[in-house]
């Protein structure tokens, strides 16, 4: 059986104390945040009119720190 990989990877709720403990301040994805905001549109292109779906996940910094300080 395999062991489980350190980090934040199995992570389904975004915990926003967790990620500002593991965020790089000088990050450039999420400026020290450590969380990333993405808006998906279902296949169409983003308009105002059309709805559209936002993903809150962590930062890839927050994963890195996560995964080497666990």
């Amino acid at each position: 059986m395999k062991e489980k990989e350190k980090g934040l990877r199995y992570q389904h709720e975004i915990d926003f104390d967790v990620a500002e403990m593991y965020a790089k301040s000088n990050c450039k994805h999420c400026y020290g945040r450590g969380i990333v905001q993405m808006d998906h549109n279902f296949g169409d292109p983003i308009r105002k009119d059309r709805q559209k779906a936002t993903k809150v996940d962590y930062c890839q910094c927050v994963h890195k720190m996560a995964k080497k300080y666990g």
